[in-house]
């Protein structure tokens, strides 16, 4: 193989590990993003929740919203909501 030939094979090799080595860093990132995103909605939660149990009215309406929000049978399920069969959203969408 000429000289040439090799500088080109190891840069190409130099850039395919550079393309691994930001495709691991764009990974941890976006895992690192969804473990602020979980952990905000739990705070979120844990506040909702401990308002919910001290305020009745806070309660009532939370549960309204929880209601219209949750489609998902199993997620229903939790707080007692009857299943829903092809609901519609406000806007029209299923």
């Amino acid at each position: 193989m000429s000289e040439i030939k090799e500088k080109i094979q190891k840069q190409q090799q130099k850039i395919n590990q550079e393309k691994a080595r930001l495709k691991r860093l764009r990974a941890k990132a976006t895992a690192e993003a969804r473990k602020v995103d979980t952990r905000r909605k739990i705070l979120i939660g844990a506040a909702m929740l401990a308002k919910a149990q001290n305020n009745e009215a806070f309660n009532t309406n939370l549960m309204q919203v929880l209601d219209q929000y949750l489609t998902a049978d199993r997620d229903r399920q939790l707080f007692d909501f009857p299943a829903m069969e092809h609901h519609q959203h406000e806007n029209g969408d299923y």
